[in-house]
């Protein structure tokens, strides 16, 4: 675990975040081979897990697909991604958040991600949580509304934390 004097650079931030789900995660919450009971949403990429939880038009579409009995694993077994980066979250306080909205972009420090009554809030974006898309890049972690996504966007860049100086 990291320290407050020990931060991660931009990129151990992004093996953290990206390698979500780890082997051992798979094993004990995704319940990998243990048929119904496997989670839905996890799927391979190579010989890595991916959690598409936070992919709302996959996730859609398993959960459509658990409905209609047609799809073998039926776990939700855990908040996916979102919950695995709020409970992350305290490696990226400071860092620059970067807002797109109606074709402006506007420049902000991350305070945390909350969740209040179903809607998530980053920075100065806020989304229902069963919309919520996010994307991991080696820049950062993206937040858009996935039926909304011209309506902007959140991003936590992976670079150093800002610094204030105290007057």
């Amino acid at each position: 675990m990291y320290n407050s004097l020990i931060m991660p650079d931009k990129a151990e931030l992004y093996s953290i975040f990206a390698s979500y789900p780890s082997k051992e995660h798979v094993q004990k919450f995704c319940k990998i081979g243990h048929g119904a009971t496997t989670c839905r949403y996890l799927a391979r990429r190579g010989t890595d897990f991916r959690c598409v939880k936070a992919v709302v038009s996959l996730k859609e579409s398993l959960d459509k697909k658990v409905q209609e009995g047609s799809l073998g694993p039926q776990g939700d077994n855990c908040p996916g991604t979102l919950g695995f980066i709020i409970d992350k979250q305290k490696l990226l306080l400071g860092h620059t958040t970067i807002h797109h909205e109606a074709g402006k972009v506007t420049e902000g420090k991350f305070e945390g991600i909350e969740i209040i009554y179903g809607l998530v809030g980053v920075g100065g974006f806020s989304m229902t949580e069963k919309e919520t898309q996010v994307a991991i890049t080696p820049e950062g972690i993206t937040f858009t509304a996935a039926a909304h996504p011209n309506l902007g966007s959140e991003t936590i860049l992976f670079e150093e934390p800002q610094k204030y100086s105290v007057i």
